[in-house]
């Protein structure tokens, strides 16, 4: 046989070499594999692929192969550390698992070893033989027993506590047809039977207290403490002869045995209990039960025995063991078209008939998953070397289960019939065929499955994350291997594996041109590993694609090279400027060349129009460099809201000296406020020569310009009155008043002194503000034409009344009252104002001609009358209090002049 290395197997059809090991999925199918041998294309080979394998397939490594290519196999033993091979031969050789490294070997026998076994513990192997001794040796010692019977033993099982009992226990039977128990006492070893006398002993099995064989005649249970058989299993009527199939024993736990034999498959539970009325405890659920030991409590312990599930199968079980919830068989199929084996159906007495035939050609081997129920979950079939050569029990199935039962016994536990539970058991033995379930073993530790012909040994395993996502990727179902990813199981997986996942899934999707996708999905399938991320972006920006993956690139955890940015920024800026912004504002500022960036980007200005969005990606370039007020000038150019807290922030009000029309035009009021709040660095002369220059060279546009103007000086006199006079600018003021607030210009003509009297009296009186035009005459000296203008323009004799108050003079009472004779309604006007005139009512009533016509004269008269009685009664009252108060003070400065005076003030005095 050629040398073989590690060959992984995932369901489908395998490469082509003689000794290569072909795996195919009879219920399902795959597509054909050019490099299989013709015989090997089948109509399975066309078996649908898209249903996820159970198990994953290898041979065994090298050295195990050597050993099979010069020596058959004939029986296999496993555990959690080593691998045990009982040759034809009659040698036995320990390896490592996989097969690589050869322990240990030794050659106790002369004929096959027909069976192999350790203690719970690893450190003893017993090995029997047709020859008639059985071998115990010690792994790790030079311990060596052998013990030897008249005729072939076909199996032996060691005491799991054999390591620490120094009765040093095992069982052992074959063709003599007793099960011997052999114990270490004082005197030596002695041999007790167990059970004799049905026949050949096929094989047997010991866990804890409870020991598990197979005769001819079925199957029986052993309790070591009560020294019973406490239950007995008939094989089926009509089974095959016992020595043509080899019995398959299994213990999950000291609570569950599995049977395989031939065509039949019984899983047993064995529970305890503490019951005063011994059997009749046990219910009419429990087929026996029996006596063992003493609890706590004094009270007999009973083993109760149910059968929690039995079924026929159409294929022969060569070997049989756990597989999580459910079962795994190595199954021997019956090819009923080469005649192999025919079934015929008969009457009463018996359910099958079977009857042999000339084989004309075996099929291969298959590894079945079913429920316990029977229902079938996968299969695989397995291009076993020399398979068209073997029988059934030419094939046997080792396996390494480490997976306590507790996850699974509750789903039998409370089971009250044999078919309630196998039901129970079979609907929840369904969740094993899963994708992306939970997984029922420890990583590290799953269960290992060998199947074993004389020349070939394949490994079966539970296909754990790794080989999921492999057959997943394999099988283009990505979104499941990305679930599997992020669900629990994808916490142990290799980097290697983690790494195809995202290429995988990438490359599909750029095959399919869902690059969106792609991009979105790049965090999650290149796992901070900076070599990943720049071949994806290199992959982005040779189709183009780049703006998709730009806000996934990152720039912390992982942190690309420099030139992988500069790359990307350089693309955008010469095709996408809002992605090129988007990076400026968004990428830390040391991850790229700012000024490698910022030179390519003025060089694409300088040949071609720079867009909107690149004088801002400009600004911001210059902010990161700390050059703001190059920044601010593109901000004010762009007309940008925020430039006025960027100018308050940073304090860039000098930087704005020349950029006043900017300002304005961008935002008036915010404007003026910083530039008033500002006047000491930006004088009002600088403002009103750009405002006027933006007036003057933009025509009507630049009306605008003026009202600015006006705004400004007027907030500007508000916050400091005098800066304005003292720029000269009050006289501009003036007209900007009259022009755009004439309401504002009084206030404005009253607290100002320092705008020229020509220039108001001449904007007043062309705008016609008669009112500011009066103030003004009369801060000018001209209060006789500001009295004309009152009451001959504005008909205002209350004003005027106000104005000549002001102006003290007494003959503008006199132009007052010439003025108001001109007509009876300013004259009646006149005499109603009188009393807060305090003008003798009598220079004017003299002075009104006979038979004027006034209107409601003798109203006014009255409120005159009264006006004057109440002035001549205040006049007096004020003349009483004035008398009084000159007398009071009188009175006192006598009686101080009479007071004496101090001698020392009179001696001071004389001095």
């Amino acid at each position: 046989m050629d040398h073989l290395d590690d060959e992984v197997m995932d369901g489908g059809p395998m490469p082509t070499p003689s000794d290569a090991l072909s795996v195919e999925r009879p219920a399902a199918t795959a597509s054909d594999d050019p490099g299989r041998h013709e015989e090997e294309t089948t109509s399975e080979s066309e078996s649908d692929s898209d249903e996820e394998p159970l198990l994953l397939y290898q041979r065994l490594g090298s050295a195990t192969q050597n050993l099979l290519d010069t020596d058959g196999a004939s029986c296999v033993s496993v555990s959690g550390k080593v691998l045990a091979i009982g040759t034809h031969e009659g040698k036995v050789h320990v390896f490592d698992t996989l097969g690589h490294i050869e322990v240990k070997s030794y050659s106790s026998h002369s004929s096959t070893v027909n069976d192999i076994g350790f203690d719970e513990h690893c450190e003893y192997l017993a090995s029997c033989s047709d020859d008639g001794t059985v071998v115990i040796v010690g792994l790790y010692s030079e311990e060596r027993f052998k013990q030897e019977y008249r005729r072939p033993v076909k199996t032996v099982a060691l005491d799991p506590k054999f390591r620490a009992k120094k009765s040093r226990q095992f069982v052992s039977g074959g063709l003599a047809g007793q099960l011997v128990l052999n114990t270490k006492g004082w005197l030596g070893t002695k041999d007790y039977a167990l059970h004799s006398g049905e026949g050949t002993i096929h094989a047997a099995r010991w866990t804890g207290s409870l020991i598990a064989w197979a005769n001819d005649i079925g199957v029986r249970i052993y309790d070591c403490v009560s020294h019973q058989c406490i239950k007995y299993i008939n094989r089926p009527k009509g089974s095959p002869r016992a020595d043509l199939f080899r019995a398959s024993l299994f213990w999950q736990s000291e609570s569950l045995l599995i049977v395989g034999w031939a065509d039949s498959v019984t899983i047993l539970r064995i529970s305890v209990q503490e019951s005063p009325i011994g059997d009749a405890f046990a219910g009419p659920g429990a087929t026996s039960s029996a006596q063992s030991s003493s609890g706590s409590t004094g009270l007999p312990v009973f083993r109760n025995v149910q059968v929690v599930a039995s079924f026929q199968t159409d294929y022969y079980i060569s070997g049989i063991a756990p597989f999580g919830p459910d079962l795994v068989a190595l199954a021997y199929v019956i090819d009923q078209d080469d005649n192999m084996l025919k079934l015929a159906e008969v009457q009463e007495g018996a359910t099958y008939q079977r009857r042999r035939s000339t084989v004309k050609g075996s099929l291969r081997p298959e590894v079945r998953v079913i429920t316990w129920m029977n229902e079938e979950l996968a299969s695989d079939a397995l291009t076993i070397h020399g398979y068209e050569h073997y029988k059934a029990n030419d094939y046997l199935m080792a396996s390494y289960y480490s997976v306590p039962a507790s996850g699974a016994d509750f789903l039998y536990g409370s089971a009250s019939s044999d078919e309630s539970a196998a039901s129970e058991r079979g609907a929840a033995g369904t969740t094993s065929r899963r994708v992306g379930g939970s997984q029922w073993w420890t990583e590290g530790d799953e269960p290992m499955y060998y199947i074993v012909s004389p020349r070939d040994i394949v490994l079966a395993r539970p296909r754990g994350p790794d080989d999921r996502i492999q057959w997943l990727l394999e099988n283009k179902k990505f979104e499941e291997a990305l679930s599997v990813l992020e669900t629990s199981e994808g916490k142990n997986l290799k980097d290697s594996t983690m790494e195809q996942i995202g290429f995988n899934y990438l490359t599909h999707l750029f095959e399919v041109k869902d690059f969106a996708k792609a991009a979105a999905l790049c965090p999650k399938l290149l796992f901070q590993k900076t070599a990943l991320w720049e071949r994806w972006v290199l992959e982005f920006a040779k189709v183009q694609q780049l703006a998709l993956l730009c806000r996934y690139i990152p720039t912390g955890s992982p942190r690309l090279r420099q030139a992988v940015y500069d790359m990307v920024l350089k693309i955008f800026l010469q095709s996408d400027h809002e992605n090129f912004l988007y990076l400026v504002r968004r990428w830390p500022a040391e991850i790229y060349g700012m000024r490698e960036i910022t030179d390519s980007l003025l060089a694409y200005e300088a040949r071609s129009a720079a867009s909107g969005t690149l004088q801002e990606a400009l600004a911001e370039l210059y902010i990161l460099q700390d050059r703001k007020d190059m920044a601010l000038g593109i901000f004010l150019q762009l007309q940008r809201p925020e430039v006025f807290d960027f100018i308050a922030r940073n304090g860039l009000l000098p930087s704005v000296r020349d950029k006043v029309v900017l300002m304005m035009e961008l935002d008036s009021g915010k404007s003026i406020d910083l530039l008033v709040e500002g006047r000491d660095l930006i004088t009002p002369p600088m403002v009103v020569s750009q405002l006027k220059e933006a007036e003057g060279a933009r025509g009507k546009a630049g009306d605008k310009f003026r009202m600015f103007l006006h705004q400004y000086l007027h907030q500007l006199f508000e916050r400091d009155p005098d800066l304005g006079a003292q720029c000269d600018l009050h006289g501009m003021q003036v007209e900007l008043y009259a022009e755009y607030d004439p309401k504002l210009l009084m206030n404005f003509l009253a607290t100002s002194s320092s705008y020229p009297l020509e220039v108001a009296y001449a904007v007043c009186r062309e705008k016609s503000l008669y009112q500011e035009l009066v103030f003004v005459l009369g801060r000018m000296g001209n209060a006789s034409q500001g009295v004309s203008i009152l009451v001959q323009k504005l008909g205002d004799i209350q004003g005027a009344i106000q104005f000549v108050q002001s102006q003290r003079d007494d003959e503008l009472w006199e132009q007052l009252v010439e003025m108001s004779l001109a007509s009876p309604r300013l004259i009646g006007t006149l005499l109603e104002n009188l009393g807060s005139a305090q003008l003798d009512a009598s220079r004017v009533l003299k002075r009104i001609p006979l038979g004027m016509p006034i209107p409601q004269l003798r109203d006014r008269l009255i409120k005159v009358l009264e006006e004057s009685r109440t002035q001549a009664s205040l006049i007096q009252g004020a003349n009483e209090i004035l008398i009084r108060d000159r007398a009071s003070l009188l009175q006192r400065l006598h009686r101080e002049a009479r007071r004496a005076v101090p001698r020392e003030r009179v001696a001071v005095g004389k001095k």
